[in-house]
């Protein structure tokens, strides 16, 4: 009941709040404040997705994960770093788990600390070593055999789909021959052709039908025909100036 009150009168500027993660501050206004909305939650699980890449998030976004509750916390990826001390120790203070180990402090301000004693450090790879063994796992590769199921599904063109399948079909090679994978021209052939099975085109924007590709087509083959008209038309005009010419200057041959 107070939470619904406290959000009440906050709608209304009416209390103050505790601003940003340390609560440093009061707002009473919902637009000013400042804080992580994930970290206000105590999950029950968080699972961190090729969580290898926070590795190279800045300082800000990796404190921000940090903050974060949870009962447990997961990590999935296929490349963890574990080929140092400082991979293994960033891996396992993401999981809430200490490794033991000393760190100079960085001699100037926004320095990074330097990790190379780690390295050297044998109760660190010991340790990490531990962490290792204790809480990574790793899945198989080998999967049973899965059996393949083929359903045969008779399909039923409508007379603009079986114009662009015919068309199409037309430039490309017999699938059950053995020059259909054979050229990149086959392979490019038979990839529009399995295009034209949801998309009704080979190349560029998807059509919503058969219909308005057959339309498009038809429009653009009309606009073919005319550019090659109006080329004759020139052509013949060529023509006829030359043969004017050469009568004008008395040469029939």
């Amino acid at each position: 009941a107070d939470l619904v009150e406290r959000t009440r009168l906050l709608m209304l500027n009416r209390t103050e709040l505790p601003n940003g993660r340390k609560g440093e501050d009061s707002v009473n206004s919902w637009e000013n404040l400042m804080f992580p909305v994930l970290e206000m939650f105590f999950w029950r699980r968080i699972v961190f997705d090729e969580f290898h890449e926070l590795e190279s998030f800045d300082s800000l976004q990796q404190n921000s994960l940090q903050h974060m509750r949870s009962h447990y916390r997961w990590g999935l990826t296929g490349t963890p770093p574990v080929d140092s001390n400082a991979g293994v120790i960033f891996m396992s203070s993401l999981f809430r788990v200490d490794i033991p180990g000393r760190i100079a402090a960085p001699t100037k301000p926004g320095q990074c600390p330097d990790l190379s004693p780690w390295e050297a450090d044998r109760l660190v790879s010991e340790t990490a070593g531990q962490f290792l063994d204790r809480y990574v796992r790793q899945n198989t590769a080998e999967l049973p055999e899965i059996a393949l199921e083929e359903h045969v599904v008779l399909v039923h063109h409508t007379a603009e789909e079986r114009a662009l399948y015919l068309g199409q079909a037309h430039d490309a090679p017999d699938i059950d021959s053995d020059a259909a994978f054979g050229t990149d021209d086959g392979l490019k052939a038979l990839e529009k052709l399995l295009k034209l099975c949801s998309h009704f085109q080979a190349t560029g924007d998807t059509m919503g039908s058969a219909r308005e590709e057959c339309h498009r087509i038809g429009e653009q083959k009309d606009r073919r025909l005319v550019r090659a008209r109006n080329q004759v038309q020139r052509c013949c005009r060529v023509l006829i100036l030359l043969e004017g010419l050469l009568l004008k200057h008395g040469d029939t041959s």
